[in-house]
Order: C-alpha cells, then sequence, then structure tokens
C-alpha cells in the first residue's frame, strides 16, 4: 500500500498569484461576506428614511447623509488599492471588516444620543 496517495498536496501558486485549484471554501466564505456587506449597504436607505422622521430632516439634509455615504467610497477607494497592494487582499478583507464591526459597535452609543 502506497502512503502517498493520502498525502494532502499542497496548492502551486503561479508566479501571476493563480493557483493550481480553486478554494471553493474561502470562495464562498468570502462570496458570503460581499453578500452581508451588500445587504448593510442597502440598510443606508432605510435608514435614512428613519433619520428623517426622528430627526425631522428636510430632503437636502438626508440627500448629504446620502451623498456622505457614497463619498466615502470614492474617498476610500485609492488608500485602500494601496494598502492591498501593500499587504495581501486577505488582509485588506479583514482590515475592512475590523472597520466594520468597529462602525457598528460605535452605532449603539450614537444612536442614544438622539442628535443630529
Amino acid at each position: 500500500m502506497d502512503n502517498t496517495s493520502s498525502k494532502k498536496v499542497a496548492w502551486v501558486e503561479s508566479p501571476d498569484g493563480y493557483l493550481d485549484r480553486t478554494p471553493v471554501l474561502q470562495f464562498a466564505m468570502t462570496s458570503v461576506l460581499f453578500a452581508f456587506w451588500a445587504i448593510a449597504s442597502s440598510l443606508n436607505d432605510v435608514l435614512i428614511t428613519q433619520f428623517k422622521a426622528v430627526f425631522e430632516l428636510s430632503d437636502m439634509q438626508t440627500a448629504f447623509v446620502q451623498s456622505a455615504f457614497y463619498a466615502g467610497y470614492f474617498i476610500i477607494a485609492i488608500p485602500a488599492s494601496l494598502f492591498i497592494k501593500k499587504t495581501s487582499y486577505k488582509i485588506g478583507i479583514m482590515t475592512g471588516l475590523a472597520f466594520f464591526a468597529l462602525g457598528c459597535f460605535i452605532f449603539f452609543p450614537a444612536s442614544r444620543l438622539v442628535t443630529y
């Protein structure tokens, strides 16, 4: 009996960064992660409607909230790409998750202030 057939072979990465096979579990986990980010991002529209009612905001003020949200994508895109280029996409995703979690935790005390 040959014991070499039961050994796992490490993935081989080519010089351009591609692997010789697809990491299915990591692909599925990353896809679910991006779906969660999309769900949280789409909640912005619901929150703005609630902010408008609670804080008695005008349409102009709610437009500023919406544009500030999407301006973050514009402002952070280049620094984030430089960070990912310097480190790796994995560290970039973990850093993004850390900032996302920090923002979620900051939301709770901010919601108690009930001020705009």
